[in-house]
């Protein structure tokens, strides 16, 4: 087996292992999303918790596929930066190639899945987080207060209420 072939075996074997991995943040995700839809907080702040465990083997699996692009660029005699899915499985047999792209498209579709469930949590929590702003300014904002000038001449913010510094 030529050392082409050997990288293209493990580049397979790691593609692999991050579909696993990122099949996992999209179930945490999805699962984070309808915790985020119930306005479970205990539940988000679990989920959260397991997202950036698996967030850490994302990125030794990403590692791990940079070094064997790497491998397969010195193997190759190009740059790192011009090694496809396309040059390698020409170097290698058929199998491998229909395996290194059928996990390259898996990935792929995987990660706009992931992208689109992101985008929903993101907006979701966007919106929890106006809600609590306005409750504060609305809890901390004495409106009987008359706005006043500084000495610079501009016009200083109404004075806050010390409500929640003295629950606190």
């Amino acid at each position: 087996m030529s050392r082409i072939a050997t990288i293209a075996h493990e580049l397979c074997s790691n593609l692999d292992e991050q579909n696993r991995v990122w099949q996992r943040l999209l179930t945490l995700s999805q699962a984070q999303l309808e915790a985020l839809t119930v306005g479970n907080v205990h539940a988000v702040h679990a989920i959260l918790q397991d997202i950036e465990m698996a967030m850490l083997d994302r990125s030794r699996t990403e590692v791990r596929r940079g070094m064997l692009m790497e491998q397969a660029a010195k193997e190759l005699g190009v740059s790192a930066s011009d090694v496809t899915r396309d040059l390698i499985t020409a170097q290698c047999d058929a199998p491998i190639g229909a395996a290194l792209a059928a996990s390259a498209d898996q990935l792929r579709v995987m990660a706009h899945e992931l992208d689109l469930v992101v985008a929903k949590n993101k907006v979701l929590l966007e919106q929890e987080l106006a809600i609590i702003d306005v409750l504060v300014q609305g809890v901390t904002v004495d409106r009987t207060a008359t706005k006043t000038y500084a000495k610079t001449g501009s016009q200083a913010e109404a004075p806050r209420l010390r409500l929640l510094d003295a629950q606190v």
